[in-house]
């Protein structure tokens, strides 16, 4: 949970997408349920999406996935938890490599016009 979390403090994100999500396993859902903070670190829940480089795949997941497992016991498959635990820092050659090596071929023309804006 702790290299989920700090994957989705900045997440790089190619494009993004309208409007924000809220939880729907949540009965009620409160405007605190827009950020979550674990281990030092506050992210922003329901705007944010992260790409994770996996075995042959890259995972595109939502940044709620960090509130479903702390609030309702969601367990992703191991082979997630690898990826993530495996994951290059963001913005990086090693990450965009990764990315480019598992990801669909337009993925990396992505990934070469967002290197041009990175510090």
């Amino acid at each position: 949970m702790k290299r989920l979390v700090e994957l989705l403090v900045d997440p790089w994100e190619p494009c993004l997408f309208c409007g924000a999500q809220v939880c729907q396993l949540c009965s009620n859902p409160s405007p605190s349920s827009i950020q979550m903070s674990f281990a030092g670190w506050t992210i922003r829940l329901g705007v944010n999406n992260l790409l994770v480089p996996g075995r042959g795949k890259v995972y595109a997941v939502p940044s709620l996935i960090a509130h479903y497992i702390a609030a309702h016991r969601y367990v992703p498959p191991r082979e997630f938890c690898d990826a993530v635990r495996d994951c290059p820092p963001q913005k990086t050659r090693a990450y965009t490599d990764a990315l480019s090596r598992n990801g669909p071929w337009v993925l990396g023309e992505i990934i070469r016009q967002s290197e041009s804006t990175w510090p």
